[in-house]
């Protein structure tokens, strides 16, 4: 994401240390297309409403059926979000000038989730080494003009019972 925008309902960045906020592409996980190798995750079941929401508050992403390419069936349709291209795109011109990094909060959230589900090995096994620097950034919502955030709406929801895995796709980084 570029921490340079300000948009509403979404987020930035400071800096942990000076409060300032860094012109710099903050970085997310991604996944992409790569035959013979495959992601972990965590299912949620969702109201289709919530979907709408979901779509907004993932704005670097697009929204992607995956159900087929489950190792077990689950009920209903299942998706994923993959990062845009102009988001790759980001993150290219972040990495080549030295302006992408990963918030380490995140970094760490990331890693604890994948610690608590007791996959952290399969994780790093089956993730890009990052190729950014971490920085200890402070993450701020943007507020809406009106109405509730779908992180909101999300919060305090359980995971359908276990893990799954994503065939045929690995992790990457965007922005």
């Amino acid at each position: 994401m570029d921490n340079a925008r300000t948009i509403p309902g979404y987020k930035c960045y400071l800096d942990a240390g000076s409060r300032a906020r860094p012109d710099i592409y903050v970085t997310f996980l991604s996944i992409r297309p790569d035959p013979g190798r495959f992601v972990n995750g965590v299912a949620f079941q969702v109201p289709a409403a919530l979907l709408k929401l979901l779509d907004r508050r993932e704005r670097n992403y697009r929204r992607v059926e995956v159900t087929g390419l489950l190792d077990e069936e689950l009920p209903g349709r299942v998706f994923t979000y993959v990062g845009l291209a102009q988001a790759r795109e980001r993150y290219e011109r972040g990495r080549e000038s030295g302006t992408a990094f990963v918030a380490q909060r995140y970094f760490d959230a990331v890693t604890a989730d994948f610690r608590s589900l007791d996959s952290l090995d399969e994780f790093e096994r089956t993730t890009d080494r990052l190729e950014v620097p971490r920085r200890d950034l402070v993450r701020l919502d943007v507020p809406e003009r009106s109405g509730m955030r779908a992180s909101q709406q999300l919060r305090g929801r359980r995971p359908v019972v276990g893990q799954w895995w994503w065939r045929d796709v690995r992790q990457e980084g965007c922005s």
